[in-house]
């Protein structure tokens, strides 16, 4: 018997390695607006689960620039570094989420992640065509860790019961939106993020593999 009837991923670290990719798109943003010093690799990385604009903004002053125009053009060295190759797909993520569709358990993605880049990385990895649910923060009124978007999942597949959600993340927020949610969580090790003391995930998983022995 299935343990879970909706497995739902964050997007970052957990099913693509996106860390490159953000550096670098950021980098190409602060050349873009000629700032004298390009933010550190680790800053950018330690910010890099927040909105869009909070990230940018915690790492670069665009100066008078609109903050819609600095996202947009975020989001056009974003899409560009996808397709040249900054942030493949982690091990088995197609796999698991084929393997977990088989067994009949639902599966889609979580992210904070506004929606025109969510959608074109999960239509270019393939991994929309695997999912039954794909939200973006453009889709709630509040992003990770509040429960809206994961609440919304369960809404759009049908799925009553919260407990019945396994939420697969790589962040202390995305511990918080399961805790939050009355979901179960996996924390992915893999992506080798620092997480607060008092997170105490369901599971801890060294590989996507691992979900189709917990969910099935």
């Amino acid at each position: 018997m299935r343990k879970f009837d909706l497995v739902l991923f964050d997007w970052d670290g957990t099913i693509s390695v996106t860390d490159e990719l953000i550096v670098r798109s950021v980098w190409d943003l602060s050349d873009l607006y000629g700032l004298a010093d390009r933010p550190s690799r680790e800053k950018i990385v330690s910010v890099s689960h927040l909105p869009l604009k909070e990230l940018l903004y915690s790492c670069i002053d665009p100066g008078d620039v609109l903050p819609s125009q600095v996202c947009e053009a975020y989001v056009r060295y974003a899409c560009k570094n996808l397709v040249d190759g900054l942030a493949p797909l982690c091990d088995g993520a197609r796999e698991t989420f084929a393997a977990l569709r088989r067994a009949g358990i639902r599966t889609g993605v979580f992210s904070n992640k506004d929606r025109k880049q969510l959608g074109f990385f999960s239509e270019y990895t393939g991994i929309a065509g695997l999912s039954d649910v794909v939200i973006s923060i453009d889709d709630v009124k509040t992003p990770k860790p509040a429960p809206e978007g994961l609440l919304l999942a369960m809404k759009k597949t049908g799925v009553r019961y919260a407990d019945r959600v396994l939420y697969v993340g790589d962040n202390t927020i995305d511990y918080d939106l399961a805790a939050n949610s009355g979901a179960r969580s996996a924390i992915v090790l893999y992506a080798r993020r620092k997480l607060e003391t008092y997170v105490k995930p369901d599971y801890l998983i060294s590989s996507l593999a691992e979900l189709t022995d917990i969910c099935i």
